[in-house]
């Protein structure tokens, strides 16, 4: 952590609060210190937030941030999240038309891999969506890190032609502008996500149930949830309450029904 001339400390953290940072926070002697704590900080917090979450209400992530900030009287010109997008798309479109993807043909984009095993969705449920979507007349771009091609190419296999496996094929830019090209992502609740809500661009999520507050923010959008494997969930205090007290959901999610929802959202960019 950087402190040098540093003036205030905004800690937005989670649900699970995390007292380590404040006490960095309060030895490295910064004079305005405002985070979220449950107890009372004492000294080590200037500006104190009492966290009522998660045992009265949950927010989104960008509520709770914004709502921190609005504490010390700061306010946002608007509460979209946004990106820059880099200049890499030219780049991107070589890649792509490298591995045979025809970019004037409709496609969209299929991201599978997570970095969790309680939020993976099953392989074969990923394979009868992707083969519903190209009989629908579009190409599956699975994207991903090079660690997850072994899952990709896996899918894209299993899918058949015009399924295509690409990933760490693209920088993190190019990546970025692949988003913000597309006509929608469909993923699991993970990174892309977010960089579809900064880019506007459509999505559908396929949720596992965890974390409530991470769901995208102000896109067109659907999230289907769907259940944590017991011997999977957190042991978190906090996150086993949110676990307990969130509404039941299937153990998995109808393939016809996120095939209609992504049919659907693709008419948005149309």
């Amino acid at each position: 952590m950087c402190t040098v001339g540093c003036k205030i400390i905004l800690d937005f953290t989670e649900l699970e609060i995390k007292q380590k940072e404040e006490m960095l926070i309060y030895l490295a002697d910064i004079p305005n210190r405002l985070a979220y704590c449950r107890e009372n900080p004492y000294e080590l917090l200037t500006n104190w937030v009492p966290d009522q979450e998660p045992y009265t209400f949950i927010k989104h992530q960008v509520e709770r941030d914004l709502d921190l900030v609005r504490s010390i009287g700061a306010t946002a010109k608007n509460n979209f999240i946004s990106i820059e997008v880099p200049e890499a798309w030219e780049s991107a479109q070589k890649i792509l038309d490298k591995n045979s993807i025809d970019l004037q043909k409709p496609w969209l984009i299929l991201h599978p891999g997570v970095s969790e095993l309680k939020r993976q969705y099953p392989t074969e449920k990923w394979i009868e969506i992707g083969k519903k979507l190209v009989d629908f007349g579009y190409q599956v771009l699975l994207t991903g890190s090079a660690s997850e091609k072994k899952l990709t190419d896996e899918i894209a296999n299993g899918i058949g032609t015009n399924a295509f496996s690409i990933a760490g094929l693209l920088s993190l830019d190019e990546f970025i502008c692949l988003i913000d090209e597309a006509p929608l992502l469909l993923s699991v609740n993970t990174g892309p996500v977010h960089i579809a809500a900064a880019t506007q661009t459509p999505v559908v999520v396929l949720y596992a149930q965890t974390n409530p507050q991470h769901t995208p923010w102000k896109t067109p959008s659907k999230v289907f949830y769907f259940n944590v494997p017991e011997d999977l969930r957190s042991k978190n205090e906090v996150l086993k309450f949110v676990q307990q007290h969130q509404e039941k959901v299937p153990e998995t999610i109808e393939v016809e029904s996120v095939f209609n929802e992504v049919a659907a959202l693709l008419s948005f960019r149309l």
